[in-house]
């Protein structure tokens, strides 16, 4: 694989941790902490929420949890849902460092009254299509892309002077959030570092619009309109994004069989016709519905890889909610372990 951008360091922000449902209006919006992302091309500031300062030692961790918001870019309010989680997870939940990364979009950026100090270094994408699918960002003089963020964090996280005692690695998203998950874990090329270090990571996918194929096999028929673009990143694997340049697809596809995937579904989220349903043609192939299309995929890989380390589980009665999928019984099980709904840990080999 190519060489891993592996980028430590966090800078205080000026303001305290706020924000509002559609997305930051406001400077007093930002998270408080900003992590530097550098790569060859250039490098920005992330601006994220934390549990607590990672700025030093941080003994008592064993467990870091990284929630990735959805299209509201309300990265607070999933912070809030973390820490609500990792408190519903009783003993399951302590020790646990939690990241909640803040995805801006050029229009936040525009109505960041006062702007920020550092508003000319704040990582910033045209669309939020842009970062569920680890595309660069635009920020000048040259963008790092959302999967360099996460790359990012986790080099952070690895640092065994802050984090001597961490374990594991849950790196979970709810919607669109779930998109950019499912998408690192075929690309991400910072989990080997951690696996190096003996740190299990796991990947949970909650709720997400689309997916990533790791073939041409689709559950229904593709319309003449997407006929030659059905396959494309990131609905396949075909015309990778440059985070991935330089490694065979085929490697791709055997790290990601081999990783830790969860595929949380709410059985309520079958509604075709929500709003913020990705309707293109392109998706559209893949259900009618999350529910549909997270099925569906999921058969798909045990169909054509029987082998892999993927487990689907279903949080019934829940739709389209990041609070009621995470704080249910399955999702505390999933995110921390917790011995509830039937659920097995995968083993930390």
């Amino acid at each position: 694989m190519r060489a891993m951008r592996m980028i430590a360091g966090a800078v205080w922000a000026l303001t305290a941790a706020g924000g509002a449902a559609g997305g930051p209006a406001a400077a007093d919006d930002l998270p408080r902490y900003r992590l530097e992302v550098r790569t060859p091309q250039g490098s920005g500031l992330l601006p994220l929420y934390l549990s607590s300062s990672w700025d030093q030692p941080l003994p008592d961790m064993v467990r870091a949890l990284i929630m990735v918001h959805g299209l509201a870019r309300n990265g607070n309010r999933y912070f809030e849902v973390a820490s609500q989680a990792a408190a519903n997870a009783g003993g399951a939940g302590l020790g646990t460092f939690i990241v909640a990364p803040q995805l801006l979009l050029e229009a936040d950026i525009d109505e960041l009254t006062p702007p920020p100090r550092d508003v000319d270094r704040l990582l910033r994408w045209s669309r939020s299509g842009d970062w569920t699918a680890g595309l660069p960002a635009r920020q000048l003089p040259a963008g790092a892309s959302s999967f360099d963020a996460v790359d990012a964090i986790l080099a952070r996280l690895a640092d065994r002077k802050v984090f001597p005692s961490l374990k594991h690695v849950v790196l979970a998203g709810h919607s669109a959030g779930g998109q950019l998950v499912q998408r690192y874990a075929i690309l991400g090329q910072a989990p080997a570092r951690l696996g190096a270090l003996g740190l299990s990571m796991r990947y949970v996918v909650a709720n997400p619009s689309s997916y990533a194929y790791l073939s041409a096999q689709r559950p229904r028929s593709i319309d003449d309109d997407c006929r030659t673009t059905f396959d494309t990143w990131k609905y396949g694997l075909n015309a990778l994004p440059p985070y991935a340049a330089g490694t065979p697809v085929a490697e791709f596809k055997r790290a990601y069989l081999m990783r830790d995937v969860v595929y949380l579904l709410g059985t309520n989220d079958d509604n075709p016709s929500d709003d913020n349903l990705d309707r293109t043609c392109e998706a559209n192939a893949q259900g009618r519905s999350r529910l549909a299309r997270g099925a569906a995929y999921f058969a798909n890989v045990q169909q054509e890889h029987p082998g892999s380390a993927h487990r689907l589980q279903l949080v019934h009665g829940v739709s389209h909610s990041a609070k009621g999928m995470f704080t249910s019984p399955c999702g505390l099980a999933v995110l921390f372990d917790a011995a509830r709904c039937g659920w097995r840990a995968a083993r930390h080999d």
